[in-house]
């Protein structure tokens, strides 16, 4: 049976034509697809209650206009979640911006501005809104409209603030936290600042591009942060190493 709270809200999966699979991984898919001639992304999950654990807190936070908008849940013919109706952004991440594995994207100070003013709105949004996202990294940061906007998405792992959590996300832009502690807003700052450095950097923080093994040891660089250890900034300009640090 469909919840009350989604009678509004809701889609069949026999509503949707796929054309093309774009993003695998873990327990989640994201393809492309039509629905009543409208281009629309749907990200497939396995966890039904986390499908609509994730849709609760990402429809609390629609009415940013830099955040993806969520179209409504998607059911199977036995009322099953299956996954998640999305706006679909055409050109990719930030992340894709950033390293350029397919197409190398030039963009300047101009553009990080740009990004960074609107990536600080949407962090007061959820702060307004008492929920913090706990994962934002460039691979979740959506680009839109020529690149001149972004669109934050994944909601999988956000928390209310003040809640009690587990430590999580991706290790190269969380904050040094506790294995357990509270979701806190301040966190995101952190994120933010490592997003900022990649932009300008177009590395991955943390990571030595000339080591032979280019994995990311999590424990490692937990260590060398709570450590006290910070990414260089000598290669950069020196108006913008005084920025980055405060």
């Amino acid at each position: 049976m469909i919840p009350e709270a989604l009678s509004d809200f809701y889609f069949r999966l026999n509503e949707f034509e796929k054309k093309l699979d774009i993003q695998a991984g873990g327990f989640r898919k994201v393809s492309y697809n039509k629905l009543n001639n409208q281009d629309v992304a749907i990200k497939m999950m396995e966890d039904p209650k986390e499908i609509l654990q994730e849709a609760i807190k990402h429809r609390h936070v629609k009415d940013s206009k830099f955040i993806v908008e969520i179209l409504g849940v998607i059911f199977d013919e036995n009322d099953s979640p299956k996954g998640l109706a999305l706006e679909l952004c055409y050109l990719g991440t930030l992340y894709h911006v950033i390293m350029g594995w397919e197409v190398y994207t030039l963009y300047n100070i101009s553009h990080i501005v740009l990004w960074m003013e609107q990536l600080a709105s949407v962090l007061l949004y959820l702060k307004e809104k008492e929920l913090v996202h706990r994962d934002l990294k460039p691979l979740n940061i959506l680009m839109f409209d020529k690149y001149r906007e972004i669109r934050v998405c994944d909601f999988g792992i956000s928390a209310w603030e003040e809640t009690v959590v587990r430590l999580a996300g991706t290790v190269s832009f969380i904050a040094p936290n506790p294995s357990i502690h509270f979701a806190d807003h301040r966190d995101a700052m952190y994120s933010v600042g490592m997003i900022l450095w990649q932009l300008i950097f177009r590395k991955h923080p943390y990571l030595d591009s000339n080591a032979k093994n280019l994995a990311i040891d999590n424990d490692d660089v937990l260590e060398r942060v709570g450590n006290g250890e910070r990414l260089p900034l000598d290669e950069t300009h020196s108006s913008i190493q005084e920025v980055i640090s405060g």
